[in-house]
């Protein structure tokens, strides 16, 4: 188990299956994942939103059989926020992100309030695609 870290985004990021114990949708708000805020870390201090593109969604994937929950979640999704900017899937991990993803963000500092939409929407929807 991981203990509470000053750099939760970063360490929650890094470590998404580990904390997960499973291959995850990695959902960010305001700097700090639904893995990390449900694991009760805290940035040491408040975190301003800058005027850029404040979100992103990931939802990760591990097998044949997860990527096409996770390409169906997809495709529903691009229905439902049409706003929001989807980019390619990789089928192997990248930069910080351990297994396989795709990722949409909200395409604009504009649409920031549309977050609970957004989350709520994806708790719903994502099944057992944590």
């Amino acid at each position: 188990e991981m203990a509470p870290r000053a750099s939760a985004k970063v360490a929650a990021s890094r470590n998404a299956a580990r904390l997960l114990h499973s291959p995850a949708a990695l959902v960010r708000a305001e700097g700090l994942t639904r893995a990390a805020a449900a694991a009760g870390m805290a940035p040491k201090r408040a975190y301003t939103l800058k005027r850029r593109n404040p979100y992103d969604v990931h939802v990760y994937y591990s097998d044949a059989e997860s990527r096409a929950r996770a390409m169906e979640l997809r495709e529903r999704m691009q229905v439902k926020f049409e706003w929001m900017r989807f980019h390619r899937p990789f089928d192997r991990p990248i930069g910080p992100h351990p297994v396989p993803m795709w990722e949409a963000d909200f395409s604009s500092y504009e649409n920031r309030n549309r977050w609970d939409e957004v989350r709520a929407w994806l708790e719903s929807e994502a099944g057992d695609l944590p």
